[in-house]
């Protein structure tokens, strides 16, 4: 099953700086987002306290990170006030909402900002 992987504008901005260090970033971000819109389950894990109702993957062996959210998922589990999605009831449930994208030493510090497409 194909998902619709949804940016935010500050993901996309992030991205961008992220991608002015290096071609080799921009290559596997890229890779891992496509992993994420045919099977976001695979090889994430479901993450526990300030960012519960978020999920993670690795980009790549790289240190950076990428936080998402299943629709899906969040709808069966009730975590729709824990995303804190802008157009929740709008989204097809096949959607992957790209929440974050930052170093490890500094995503999970960090307070992860509403969704606004």
């Amino acid at each position: 099953m194909i998902f619709d992987v949804r940016l935010s504008k500050y993901v996309q901005k992030s991205m961008k700086k992220a991608f002015q260090k290096g071609s080799k970033v921009k290559e596997i971000t890229r890779l891992s987002l496509e992993q994420l819109e045919s099977s976001p389950y695979v090889n994430s894990l479901r993450l526990e306290g300030s960012k519960k109702g978020m999920r993670r993957i690795h980009v790549g062996n790289t240190k950076w990170r990428i936080l998402f959210s299943i629709c899906e998922e969040c709808r069966e589990r009730n975590e729709e006030k824990l995303n804190k999605c802008f157009n929740c009831n709008e989204m097809d449930v096949k959607t992957v909402i790209v929440r974050d994208f930052d170093l490890r030493k500094r995503i999970y510090k960090k307070k992860t900002p509403i969704f606004r497409p």
